[in-house]
């Protein structure tokens, strides 16, 4: 009988800090099914995962009314003070705040709302399969953001810079460092007014 893999040391940072310029509003904090997207995706982690790993909220922009919509859930709060200087430092801030033995570290966005905890939940299950792998989310022919990085990677992830996110050094893998998971409702994203018109908002 096949043994079920390990459980890893793994960390789940979710990326909520931006200021959504091109929105013109505070995306974290725009109303989804009578909650909010922040609360939503926090409620979404913790349904996915429970107390199993520890689960990292990188706020910025702000960071008072997003907390005020956090309370009662069990999360970590990252305060990032360079939000302004884009996705790359808060991706460096989520990082930071790692227990040091932390073995891998998942990382969600806030404005991707249809990422259920079932989507979540099997991409942990696959990942553990093979955990010297990055796993990324498979969309709208890229694979981006939800995804897993050992620590291996760490230090690429650390490299990037200004508005760079992950999606950069998933782009850049061979097949052999990574495994795709289709999430083709990761594709629905919050940037601009047209999008929340798309989804009913």
């Amino acid at each position: 009988m096949p043994q079920a893999p390990k459980k890893a040391k793994l960390s789940i940072v979710l990326l909520a800090a931006g200021s959504s310029s091109r929105l013109g509003q505070a995306k974290q904090l725009l109303p989804f099914k009578d909650s909010t997207l922040v609360r939503h995706r926090v409620a979404t982690i913790a349904k996915a995962f429970g107390e199993e790993y520890d689960i990292f909220v990188v706020t910025g922009a702000k960071r008072e009314e997003v907390c005020k919509e956090l309370t009662g859930l069990s999360y970590t709060e990252v305060y990032n003070d360079q939000f302004s200087e884009g996705m790359s430092t808060s991706i460096k801030a989520g990082l930071a705040c790692l227990p040091t033995d932390a073995e891998a570290v998942m990382f969600l966005l806030v404005d991707q709302p249809f990422v259920s905890e079932k989507h979540l939940s099997e991409m942990v299950g696959k990942w553990l399969n093979d955990q010297s792998k990055v796993l990324g989310a498979a969309y709208s022919g890229i694979i981006g953001v939800p995804a897993i990085f050992p620590r291996s990677y760490f230090e690429q992830l650390l490299l990037l810079k200004g508005d760079q996110g992950a999606r950069r050094i998933l782009k850049n893998l061979s097949d052999t460092e990574i495994v795709s998971y289709p999430l083709p409702e990761a594709s629905v994203d919050l940037d601009t007014l047209e999008d929340l018109k798309a989804i009913g908002l």
